[in-house]
């Protein structure tokens, strides 16, 4: 069992790490020119997909790995560590040679190299989740962020920032030395001869598949919005937008995290699952409804407040996408339960199908319509993810006469 108060810190420090990323976003948006903030923005938006990609299938592979292994064996971190650092390489070594040749632009070869750390990061925090050690998992995350945030605070003031180049230099030696200490304590790494290396990769598969369209379908609106050359100030402010739907819709992160291991044990007491499924969803909601129209009516002050007002234009669209907080957090938890009772493969699929759907849509609303319409092409794949979860969940529950 996990000791209450390791539940009470590891909450503590998730929301410590969430008041150090919304208080990073903000200093930057006073202190870099529009053109590096932009460029910051994008990174942060596209970061996750390659973490996922990276680590192939962070951050719910080693999760699975480590609670089908009863003994929960260092050798699966070490081996899932050790892929990330070889494949990160040739996949850096090759996106290096597509940006000497002008063929793709910077923040994506910067977003890339820092989803290396993170895969590094989030592997090691879901191994330790797994084991139920939250007081580890809360200070590989807390020194992760800890070590880029002061880094990237004392370089802004002792440094003038003019250049997208410098302004990479300085993310990735944050996350350099976050991981330099990560080491040292926990000793992450083994450069061994792969062992488990292809139970990790049938095992993850899914998993992998799962994270990395659902963060294909996170990224897409910048990434096109890029593309289609929109004004500077426009995706900026959808940017900052999309970040604080993000934010707000992890606000319950560490129950989400924590509740994949309590599911699994009791996936065949169907019953008993109901009931949970019943009570949560409705506490979610209401808890979602909440948040929702709390941030409505705070988003002029709190972007106002927290934000550069060039970038006023993201008022509009956040008190549109806020709606979709309940949303996320109920389709969050849906995922979850579909993962621990029916099968995460069908999480593959929703998230595959997904991905289609808000490519076509923010392709429609950037050509025909404008940055308003992509908000609600938001809002409709963040649904389709909900009532898609909720059906196959339902109809897993229906044939075992458990609802």
């Amino acid at each position: 069992m996990v000791n209450k108060k390791n539940i009470i810190i590891y909450a503590i420090v998730f929301f410590i790490i969430f008041t150090i990323e919304f208080g990073l976003n903000s200093y930057l948006s006073f202190n870099l020119e529009s053109s590096q903030y932009l460029f910051y923005q994008n990174i942060i938006n596209i970061l996750p997909l390659f973490t996922v990609f990276l680590g192939f299938g962070t951050p719910f592979a080693v999760v699975y790995m480590t609670s089908l292994s009863k003994s929960n064996n260092k050798v699966y971190l070490l081996e899932s560590n050790l892929f990330a650092l070889y494949f990160s390489l040739a996949i850096i070594a090759f996106f290096s040679i597509l940006y000497t040749l002008e063929y793709l632009e910077l923040y994506i070869l910067i977003a890339l190299i820092l989803g290396f750390f993170n895969a590094i990061k989030q592997n090691s925090v879901n191994f330790y989740l797994a084991k139920k050690e939250l007081n580890k998992s809360s200070f590989i995350r807390l020194n992760q962020k800890l070590m880029y945030l002061i880094v990237i605070v004392i370089s802004i003031y002792f440094l003038t920032i003019n250049n997208n180049s410098m302004l990479s230099t300085i993310l990735i030696v944050g996350e350099i030395i976050g991981l330099l200490v990560l080491t040292y304590k926990y000793k992450i790494f083994i450069f061994k001869k792969f062992k488990k290396i292809k139970s990790i990769l049938k095992i993850s598969k899914y998993a992998f598949l799962a994270n990395l369209f659902s963060m294909i379908s996170l990224a897409t609106p910048i990434i096109l919005l890029n593309y289609f050359n929109y004004p500077t100030n426009e995706i900026i402010s959808f940017s900052i937008a999309y970040t604080l739907l993000r934010y707000s819709g992890i606000l319950l992160g560490p129950f989400m995290q924590l509740i994949t291991p309590y599911f699994t044990p009791i996936k065949n007491d169907l019953k008993k699952v109901k009931h949970l499924y019943i009570k949560y969803s409705f506490i979610l909601f209401v808890i979602g409804i909440t948040v929702s129209i709390a941030m409505y009516f705070l988003a002029e002050y709190i972007i106002s407040i927290f934000f550069s007002e060039a970038y006023s234009q993201a008022i509009e669209l956040f008190k549109i996408l806020v709606f979709a907080v309940p949303i996320i957090i109920l389709s969050s938890f849906t995922s979850t339960l579909i993962s621990s009772i029916v099968g995460v493969h069908y999480v593959s699929y929703i998230a595959i199908f997904g991905s289609f759907i808000i490519f076509t849509l923010v392709i429609i609303a950037l050509m025909k319509f404008n940055i308003i319409f992509l908000v609600f092409a938001v809002i409709a794949h963040a649904l389709y993810i909900l009532l898609s979860g909720s059906y196959i969940l339902n109809q897993k529950l229906r044939k075992t006469n458990a609802i």
